[in-house]
């Protein structure tokens, strides 16, 4: 499961609550799962990213080989 998803549902349950303990705890814990998915879609896409460099670059050494016959 994604530490997004737990996060989500943990907020969730602190929504549900009237305290004011936590209220000063929701907005804690948006910021945490706002740090915490940054750095998982981040890791995604640098992923991403990478895949479609490799195939570009793979196309391109494909391409120049066939110009070349």
């Amino acid at each position: 499961m994604c530490p997004c998803t737990f996060l989500f549902i943990l907020f969730f349950l602190l929504r549900l609550q009237k305290n004011n303990y936590f209220l000063k705890l929701k907005s804690l814990f948006s910021f945490y799962i706002l740090v915490v998915c940054w750095k998982y879609m981040s890791d995604v896409l640098y992923l991403y990213v990478g895949r479609v460099a490799s195939i570009c670059r793979m196309c391109r050494i494909y391409i120049s080989n066939a110009t070349d016959i």
